[in-house]
């Protein structure tokens, strides 16, 4: 019995058995989740009332979004009792850290199943509050969950694995449902459309599950560009959130697109960008580059502690560092006003810096090799996901939950750094007590963290 225990202990399983009980003590503590959920609990009569909630997805279509199946389960779930999502939404964290394991090849790797679940902790759940618990984690979070198990036929395809016909259509079910949110829908498509090239040059041919999947995806886009919805609510953003926002330029869209996305992530106390970018100085390290490109490569690392984790503090020292941490401001760092003058470029420049030199590791740890290119792939797809925001009038006062998905690409990505440094990623003393302490503090703030939004 004592072997069969330190056997399931040591085991990839005890990894999400523990993400699972942590989350779940998380979900059973949580106060004030409902937000919206009081305004979309109150249009049913009860969970399993069909016609209402045919009704009301008519009703969305036509006037306000695209995410009619969605929403649809937001109905379901914010007028159930809410301890069902207490109790499922830990099953769904819980299902997507290993989803994320299975797509790069870590759900049988202790250490990488560990890596993992520990990445999806540290995830910044507080972005999830701003419309509600329920209302932001049905419409993001489970979309996310929805949108890999439906990749699950290209994942085992990948893998030499036979799928058959029944479960093409199983795995077609989630599909549709997370290509229905539009973020999802992005980052699902571009991964169906790259799984499915690499089918091609390998297999010569796809099989027919995936051609009906890759019909499914561009519907669902086509389905999102020409919901009349989503028009009118452009429109009734700009005019709420945004006059100006018909006066940008492309360059301007994008710019405030990408600043979007790397500035969180950069200046925004992000633990899961820090280990990225730990993890790419550490194989850097590990594949013996020179001493100078060693160093260079540790440099986010170092530059990402005032900058990022520890920046209030070092604020209380250096307040001059606000004015590069607080730059962007959801509408871009560079302005008509601000044009002229050279300091305005420098939190751009340097946030883009630190982001590309993480990469640039990544490139010089590996090459032009597959890893290489599954990392820059993933995070530019994440990339793509939130910067897309910069092309819509919710720039202005998008909140940090459109960044989720940008979040669990950088867990993915740290899983495939952690894959290709082998099964002792850890090769010296030196680094295992650095990656050991850096985990162990940041686990300890995140704990803390959670604990303070349960008060």
């Amino acid at each position: 019995m004592k072997n069969k225990v330190a056997r399931w202990l040591k085991s990839p399983a005890c990894a999400f058995a523990v993400l699972y009980a942590a989350m779940l003590v998380f979900h059973l503590c949580l106060t004030d989740i409902r937000g919206d959920a009081g305004h979309y609990g109150n249009l049913l009569a009860h969970p399993l009332d069909f016609a209402a909630l045919v009704a009301e997805m008519k009703l969305e279509y036509a006037d306000w979004s695209s995410r009619v199946l969605i929403n649809g389960l937001v109905c379901i779930f914010a007028t159930a009792p809410v301890i069902v999502w207490r109790l499922l939404n830990p099953v769904v964290v819980a299902l997507l850290a290993w989803l994320i394991a299975y797509a790069v090849r870590q759900e049988r790797s202790t250490s990488g199943s560990r890596l993992i679940c520990m990445l999806v902790f540290l995830y910044q759940w507080h972005y999830l509050t701003s419309a509600g618990w329920v209302v932001t984690t049905v419409t993001y979070l489970w979309a996310l969950l929805f949108g890999l198990a439906g990749l699950m036929g290209v994942f085992r395809t990948l893998r030499g694995q036979t799928v058959s016909g029944w479960h093409w259509v199983l795995y077609s079910v989630p599909l549709v449902l997370g290509c229905n949110m539009e973020q999802a829908a992005i980052l699902i498509a571009a991964l169906l459309l790259m799984g499915a090239a690499m089918i091609a040059v390998r297999d010569k041919k796809l099989p027919a599950g995936l051609w009906a999947q890759l019909g499914l995806a561009a519907a669902s886009m086509l389905f999102i560009f020409t919901c009349p919805g989503n028009a009118l609510r452009t429109q009734v953003d700009i005019f709420s959130f945004y006059l100006d926002y018909p006066m940008l330029s492309l360059l301007k869209k994008i710019e405030i697109g990408v600043s979007g996305a790397i500035a969180p992530n950069v200046y925004g106390r992000d633990s899961l960008f820090y280990l990225f970018a730990l993890l790419s100085a550490l194989a850097l390290w590990k594949k013996k580059a020179s001493l100078p490109a060693r160093l260079i490569g540790m440099l986010p690392c170092l530059l990402l502690l005032p900058l990022s984790l520890f920046r209030y503090q070092m604020q209380q020292v250096v307040p001059q560092l606000t004015a590069i941490t607080d730059a962007y401001n959801g509408r871009g760092y560079i302005t008509f006003t601000n044009s002229g003058a050279l300091m305005s470029y420098l939190p751009m420049l340097l946030g883009y810096g630190l982001f590309a030199l993480c990469l640039l590791n990544v490139l010089a740890a590996f090459g032009v090799s597959r890893a290489s290119v599954q990392v820059w792939g993933i995070m530019a797809l994440g990339g793509m996901t939130q910067a897309a925001i910069g092309f819509t009038p919710g720039a202005g006062v998008s909140s940090g939950r459109t960044g989720m998905f940008f979040s669990f690409c950088i867990v993915a990505a740290c899983g495939i750094l952690w894959r290709e440094l082998g099964e002792k990623p850890l090769y010296n003393r030196v680094w295992n007590i650095v990656f050991s302490m850096a985990c162990a503090g940041l686990c300890l703030i995140q704990s803390y963290s959670l604990y303070q939004m349960c008060l």
